[in-house]
Order: structure tokens, then sequence, then C-alpha cells
């Protein structure tokens, strides 16, 4: 099978890309200042420097499922974040959705996040970050309508930690608290461990 990935750079799409690209054939999307990670040899990149570029490599590719994995995150987001939200979490999906049909795929798979729903309460962001995330979802489901032939899927994280993750979560500062002889203070009255 032939696949599209993003964010493979990130903690979510690399992890996948390592995983699949054992038996699938991966082209995994990377603008051209991100960082460089390890990659099997069963993955072509494809290095895009703007919006125009991607759009002309996109119509070149045969792919049946995407993978879209790519986001920028911030849970406290400050005016820099701005352009990136819409960069990162429409702009560039979208520019991919555009594409499904030319690139004849027929599985779309988009991960986003439960912050959407805060509280339990539907289309409920908790910050900007996740209302972002609902706007690209809202914009799904016009393409949903478009490429009716295509099967769409969204699936929602909360969280995420798996081998060899070296990002501030509470199992890594336990972890290094514990080899420290440290005692971990959890701060909000609410945590339970």
């Amino acid at each position: 099978m032939n696949i599209l990935l993003t964010g493979g750079t990130g903690f979510i799409g690399y992890n996948i890309a390592q995983k699949i690209s054992k038996v699938d054939k991966i082209f995994l999307i990377k603008r051209a200042k991100s960082q460089n990670k390890k990659l099997t040899k069963n993955i072509k990149i494809i290095n895009y420097s703007n919006i125009n570029d991607l759009n002309k490599k996109l119509k070149k590719i045969k792919v049946d499922l995407v993978i879209h994995a790519a986001t920028h995150y911030s849970k406290k987001h400050n005016y820099n974040d701005l352009e990136k939200f819409s960069n990162s979490n429409i702009l560039f999906g979208n520019i991919i959705l555009e594409n499904l049909d030319k690139m004849k795929v027929k599985k779309f798979i988009n991960f986003s996040t439960v912050w959407e729903d805060y509280d339990s309460l539907k289309e409920n962001p908790y910050n900007l970050y996740s209302a972002y995330k609902l706007a690209f979802s809202k914009i799904i489901n016009f393409y949903k309508k478009a490429f009716n032939k295509i099967k769409f899927y969204e699936l929602m994280i909360s969280d995420t930690f798996g081998r060899n993750d070296e990002r501030i979560k509470i199992i890594n500062v336990l972890k290094k608290n514990y080899k420290k002889d440290k005692i971990t203070m959890i701060i909000l009255l609410t945590q339970i461990i």
C-alpha cells in the first residue's frame, strides 16, 4: 500500500512511520526547514518550500491512504503562534484535502484532540489550538461530501507517551526523580496518580 504521511518529524507521525514503513511504501511530507530524524529505508521524503510547491508535488503521487498527523501545538498561545496555527492546522491539511481525488486516495485519517470537546461538551475548545483543530474538522466535513467515495476517519487523541519519548511527561519526570532519589511533588490538588 502507498501511504502519504504528514507530521513524520513529530512524536506520533515519526512512530507511525517507523512501524508502517516495514510493510508499506511511505511518502512523508516535510517542510524543507523541519528537523531531520533517522527514518527507515522504505520512506520517500517529499520536501516542499511553499504551498504552491506542495500542491504541485501532491498532484504527481498516487496513494491509497493519507495519515494526517501534522500539527502546530501550543497549550497557551501567543501572537507568534497565530500564523503557525493557521498554516499547520488549516492551510497545510486543506491543500492535501484538495488533492485527494488527484492522488486517488481511498482513505483519509486525521489526528485531532479531545480538547475540541472540553469538559465533555461538544465543540467546546479548551484553547486556541483546539479551536483550530475543530475548524479543520469542519473543513473535512465539506470534503466528505465532495469526495463521497473516500472514507474519512478522525482519531481524537488525549495524550501520548511511548518508548524513547524524551518529552517532559509525568513518566519521564518520575523516572528522572527516582534515579536522583528526589521526591516528585504534584501541585494541583485535582491530579491523582
